[in-house]
């Protein structure tokens, strides 16, 4: 669980400071612009679009919206990715480096040298049939919003484009101060690159690369240490240029001290609150565990008064005597009907079967070797929780047993049981959200764990962890923690499960899925997150002015 919480805490950190490197990067673009002796048009959308994919990746990937706000940011990392890569399209070498290198530039770089409106009519078609299906979300037009997954690729492809313009100006030597922006959108492309693999993969749905698409899988983790490569090479670009002009140095530091107060507060808000979600919900697990085990308990109570039903009952006391099993079929169906009891079972003195609901052609059948119908023979009545064996996996059963007596002398014996079967478990996490299981031993009796397509449950496997056999069943205690189940982690409880004699027969697992608390943990944070994220963008403009006037003070 822990893992998941910084693989997710981490991502949110990745998404605001690549936002924070994007914000200064189009701050230094749009800065030189103002430098220059000409004013550049391509100069100025550049910066822009820098200053939309800051928006985008501390907006639309640091949070979760609604679908339709989703889009909107989307649609805005979209248009900003055209900009960035029109700007750079129609930016021209430096007219020195062109004459000095001019023959080697015309030979590599004839459509940079000379801008094409093709170049600006392609880019311009990618970025509409992505913004597109953003419209056809923020629309709830289905056809508009299903093409989204024919254009995942547009945003890799501008990438790419953007990777090559600046390959073909720096690499040749003539524009060396590219360096840092080449280099960060390379791995920009590599993140998108590895995103792009991993749809590709779930559309494909193939066995062996399920372990690749996971959250916070293989893949995942390159897409991000991607971005995160990319966005820093590009910040310490930008701010290399930046720090010999004292307004963005003022400026810088102080919104960096702000964003490593903000994330150190966020990450001890998070892991606190995360400690009181995770006490609580496995208070929740304990007593829902409880909760379960007084269903058992009600399960006995409704078998002992369908046998004292039976037994209260001079036919069946005669049909016994006479062990006339014709004679037994209408009372015992009668009290199987209104008890809703699952099986019911007559014997002789000698425990032998005279009757059983589950096939009432069977009979002769001996139960001699049940020590607790022995007993019942005996004279002592027993209710007990039970483990019967089946053919798939083994069955946990409610049971009382009792004899029936005439002229004080034990006749026979009536067994009435309930099974605790698939239809309870599904209840129990219908009404509570939380997943069940009752073990036979070690084996998997009644879960509401299934395979992946939901057709079979995972009824008759195994719980192997060596701390939770251990501590449950050979100590006789109860287990609370992190688990991993069918590979995926688990916050559970595990109570053994003792018979009428207080041995231990099983377990009772109860558990919620950990990324379901980190989910929990996190939507409570995300107001404040965003909130936090508002007041520090909006900080941007008293930093900017309160810096200003700063930087006036040093000159005079």
């Amino acid at each position: 669980m822990l893992k998941e919480f910084l693989f997710s805490t981490g991502n949110f950190i990745i998404y605001v400071l690549s936002a924070f490197a994007a914000l200064i990067m189009g701050w230094l673009i749009w800065d030189s612009e103002r430098r220059i002796d000409e004013k550049s048009w391509y100069i100025k959308i550049e910066a822009v679009g820098f200053w939309f994919i800051a928006a985008y990746l501390l907006s639309g990937g640091a949070f979760e919206f609604t679908d339709k706000i989703q889009a909107v940011f989307e649609g805005m990392f979209g248009i900003g990715l055209f900009l960035v890569a029109l700007g750079l399209y129609y930016n021209p070498t430096p007219k020195l480096l062109v004459e000095k290198n001019k023959a080697k530039f015309i030979k590599k770089t004839p459509m940079i040298y000379r801008p094409s409106i093709v170049v600006a009519f392609l880019l311009g078609t990618i970025t509409l049939a992505e913004l597109t299906t953003s419209v056809g979300m923020i629309m709830g037009n289905e056809f508009l919003s299903g093409l989204a997954v024919y254009f995942k690729p547009a945003d890799l492809i501008i990438l790419i484009f953007i990777f090559v313009l600046l390959a073909i100006k720096y690499f040749p030597g003539m524009q060396k101060q590219l360096s840092g922006e080449t280099w960060g959108f390379f791995f920009f492309m590599l993140s998108y690159l590895f995103l792009n693999i991993s749809y590709a993969l779930v559309v494909i749905n193939d066995i062996r690369f399920v372990s690749l698409t996971p959250e916070y899988g293989i893949l995942w983790i390159l897409e991000k240490a991607c971005l995160f490569i990319g966005f820093a090479i590009i910040g310490n670009y930008a701010v290399s240029f930046l720090k010999f002009r004292l307004k963005p140095q003022l400026f810088i530091t102080f919104i960096t001290f702000s964003l490593i107060i903000f994330f150190s507060v966020t990450i001890i808000f998070l892991l606190v609150l995360l400690g009181d979600f995770q006490k609580n919900t496995l208070f929740n697990l304990q007593a829902s565990g409880k909760a379960i085990e007084l269903s058992m308990v009600e399960l006995q109570n409704d078998s002992i008064l369908a046998v004292k039903a039976l037994n209260n009952n001079s036919t069946v006391v005669s049909a016994i005597s006479l062990e006339d099993r014709n004679l037994l079929d209408n009372p015992v169906q009668d009290i199987l009907t209104t008890s809703g009891a699952d099986f019911i079972i007559i014997t002789n003195e000698a425990g032998v079967s005279l009757y059983e609901t589950n096939d009432t052609e069977i009979s002769g059948v001996n139960y001699s070797n049940d020590g607790f119908l022995v007993r019942a023979l005996e004279g002592v009545p027993t209710s007990t929780i039970a483990v019967e064996e089946g053919v798939l996996a083994p069955t946990i059963v409610a049971k009382t047993y009792i004899a029936v007596v005439e002229n004080e002398r034990p006749i026979g014996a009536i067994v009435v049981g309930y099974y605790f079967d698939e239809q309870l478990v599904d209840a129990l996490k219908k009404r509570t959200s939380l997943d069940v299981t009752i073990f036979a031993d070690n084996v998997r009796a009644a879960t509401t764990f299934t395979t992946e397509d939901g057709l079979s449950r995972l009824a008759g496997t195994v719980e192997s962890d060596p701390v939770v056999i251990e501590t449950v069943l050979q100590k006789g205690e109860s287990y609370q923690g992190v688990i991993n189940i069918f590979n995926k982690e688990y916050l559970a409880t595990y109570s053994p499960l003792r018979d009428s004699d207080d041995n231990i027969i099983g377990m009772i697992f109860v558990g919620e899925p950990s990324k379901v608390l980190i989910a929990v943990a996190q939507g409570s944070v995300q107001k404040t997150l965003k909130l936090v994220s508002l007041l520090i963008v909006l900080s941007l403009i008293p930093t900017y002015f309160m810096v200003k006037k700063m930087a006036i003070r040093q000159m005079i």
